[in-house]
């Protein structure tokens, strides 16, 4: 078999080269790109990446910490707007929001790596640094829509570009019926609004037998939270916080939540073994 260097170079930034990389992308700040590969050879190029994964082919991970900056505070009501032919490299408009859904599984390695496309079919690599992901249950499946604040292009280790964040707060997950998600891409999936609270429990109780802790979660809440028409900002905005606060600690709670059950379970199945033996 090919040995998978490619996909080192292609997903991992290197000590020698980190700060090649970072003072190639500030000669050229404030260029617009013009993207020289094509949608189809992002996703075949992705896909192969997702074969030496599931192989176990990646090289070791490099934590690289990249140059600071500041992480933007904007609200999404309030943030402009843009899309991937606008982006500029190595330069952060700390105002500026986009919208884009992802087109694939991510490569989980040193990063979070996925394809993503914006409502106008335009395509990007998008890299997500900080996140405590895996493969099982990653942070942004296929299908999930998100918000970057204050993208840019990048210029990646195999001399492409892409988005990176580096700042978890710099991305929100939305909802699929969230009102700044293109009509385009918002669900209209009727199984999916027949269905009751108690249809999206079982359901999410299943996805956490599987360990997919945030599947759980946006099955038992999100899917139960979303049909409601939230037109308040103020409301919305909650939700939102909840939601973001619930998903880093997802895993941890519903595991002690799991270890607290069994361990109920196993004192009064003790307790009425007791009993038994003392009637007896």
């Amino acid at each position: 078999m090919e040995r998978p260097q490619s996909v080192s170079d292609a997903h991992e930034e290197h000590p020698d080269g980190a700060k090649e990389l970072y003072e190639r992308a500030q000669s050229r700040k404030g260029e617009v790109v013009e993207q020289e590969i094509s949608r189809e050879s992002l996703l075949q190029e992705h896909s192969r990446h997702l074969k030496f994964q599931t192989e176990g082919h990646l090289q070791p991970r490099n934590f690289i910490l990249p140059m600071p900056y500041r992480p933007s505070k904007i609200s999404l009501f309030h943030a402009n707007w843009t899309h991937i032919k606008k982006l500029r490299i190595a330069s952060r408009e700390i105002d500026e929001a986009i919208v884009l859904r992802t087109l694939t599984e991510p490569v989980v390695h040193s990063s979070s790596v996925t394809i993503v496309e914006d409502e106008h079919g335009d395509v990007a690599r998008l890299t997500v640094c900080n996140l405590e992901d895996s493969m099982n249950d990653p942070v942004l499946p296929k299908g999930s829509v998100l918000a970057i604040k204050q993208p840019c292009w990048g210029i990646a280790p195999n001399g492409g570009y892409y988005i990176r964040v580096d700042h978890p707060s710099d991305l929100v997950v939305l909802v699929t019926t969230d009102k700044k998600v293109p009509v385009s891409w918002r669900e209209r999936d009727q199984a999916k609004a027949s269905k009751s609270a108690v249809d999206w429990k079982k359901e999410g109780d299943m996805m956490f037998l599987k360990k997919k802790f945030r599947k759980a979660l946006d099955w038992c809440v999100v899917n139960i939270v979303a049909p409601w028409d939230v037109t308040d900002s103020t409301t919305a905005t909650s939700m939102a916080a909840v939601s973001s606060l619930l998903r880093p600690t997802l895993q941890h709670e519903l595991t002690c939540i799991a270890s607290a059950a069994a361990s109920t379970l196993y004192f009064f199945d003790s307790m009425m073994r007791q009993k038994i033996s003392h009637k007896r």
